[in-house]
């Protein structure tokens, strides 16, 4: 448990990354032995505007925090196709021969139609990067197909890209792993971390020489806030054994963290 130092004067008490204790009468108190922090003990001037606390009650302010992994469930890949010819058109028609043989091995390892989306294409000229401007010497154009695969069968992820290489795709851009659904584990980080809370206002309201009184409010600290996930979708791509075999790639787990602030009222022990 962290706590932190607040004062508050005629406001009412704010977020925090631990708990304070607020009562009806002001004074600090401190107890013997160690601790991780001090919260000072003052008067509740005004009540919250949230829950049933009113002015006069002393209130325990504690946030909390859960986090629950998931394996991810869906695998997007991107590839890109590049297409260079004497004009726009040849270009962007080359593009398409050379897209066909990529769209088959797909299709021979599963993959229907409906996985298979365009993230992008363009078609442009020749340009001349240290002018700024177009190459007035060539008609050349470049045809750029970006292609998104997007399967739930995350261990097929090595074989597609070994396969869009192999049919002439010029690089694979992304692989990105992914969770179809947060909803259960959201659930479940929030259940920790409301426990969590409600722990450290305990030990608090014990250390402060009371107990817990009833739950005034429980928030998220956000109307309908998001979980928070873990940095993107991490993968490794592990050593093969043999030139024929597919890269190996493997996804990492997905963190949904979830962070609730909680308000208890303050009850001394007589």
């Amino acid at each position: 448990m962290s706590c932190a130092d607040s004062v508050a004067g005629d406001r009412g008490p704010s977020p925090l990354s631990g708990g304070v204790i607020l009562p009806a009468r002001g004074g600090i108190h401190m107890g013997r032995g160690t601790v991780l922090g001090v919260a000072l003990l003052v008067s509740l001037a005004a009540p919250l505007a949230t829950g049933s606390a009113v002015a006069g009650e002393s209130v325990i302010v504690v946030t909390g925090s859960g986090s629950v992994e998931v394996q991810p469930d869906r695998v997007t890949i991107e590839f890109t196709v590049l297409s260079r010819a004497g004009s726009a058109a040849e270009a962007s028609n080359g593009s398409a021969r050379r897209t066909g043989p990529i769209l088959a091995a797909l299709h021979a390892l599963g993959v229907p139609d409906s996985a298979i989306t365009s993230a992008g294409f363009a078609v442009q000229p020749s340009w001349d990067f240290k002018r700024g401007m177009r190459k007035e010497d060539t008609k050349e154009s470049t045809a750029t197909h970006r292609i998104r695969v997007r399967v739930s069968e995350t261990r097929t992820a090595g074989n597609i890209v070994e396969s869009v290489l192999d049919k002439g795709a010029d690089r694979v851009e992304t692989v990105a792993f992914s969770v179809s659904s947060l909803d259960s584990a959201r659930e479940a980080a929030l259940t920790l971390a409301v426990k969590q809370a409600r722990g450290d206002a305990e030990v608090m309201a014990h250390a402060a020489g009371g107990q817990l009184g009833p739950l005034i409010e429980v928030t998220t600290q956000g109307t309908a806030a998001p979980p928070h996930v873990s940095d993107s979708y991490r993968y490794s791509m592990a050593s093969i054994a043999a030139p024929s075999s597919p890269p190996s790639i493997l996804p990492g787990p997905t963190i949904v963290s979830v962070t609730v602030l909680g308000r208890w009222t303050f009850v001394e022990r007589k």
